[in-house]
């Protein structure tokens, strides 16, 4: 299953400074439909650099996004199913303050 411009994330992605709660709802369907169907291995990507965790947030932040990245892959890690996250698909020096968390979150240091 794929979707355009939506992070595979517990939290809210926005190109406006709005969290976006479409992308947060296919977001929670999409887990439910990978839980259901228990896949050998998740692939996935992202392009977004920035999100919030709640739809009360005034802001979005990287932080915001990597900890709803690690709120996804947890869920999927709890019930068995290992992923892989493509991290190199987003342009580099749009977000420089995401490149570090997201290579320690991969690399598991965080």
């Amino acid at each position: 299953m794929t979707r355009s411009t939506c992070a595979w994330a517990d939290a809210y992605v926005s190109s406006d400074q709005k969290p976006d709660t479409e992308c947060h709802e296919w977001g929670t369907r999409a887990k439910e439909e990978v839980l259901e169907l228990e896949p050998d291995l998740v692939v996935t990507s992202l392009g977004h650099n920035m999100a919030a965790t709640s739809t009360a947030a005034t802001t979005v932040n990287a932080s915001g996004l990597v900890d709803g990245l690690v709120s996804r892959w947890d869920e999927l890690a709890d019930a068995g199913i290992p992923v892989a996250a493509l991290t190199d698909t987003f342009v580099r020096a749009s977000a420089p303050a995401l490149e570090a968390p997201l290579r320690d979150l991969v690399t598991g240091s965080r």
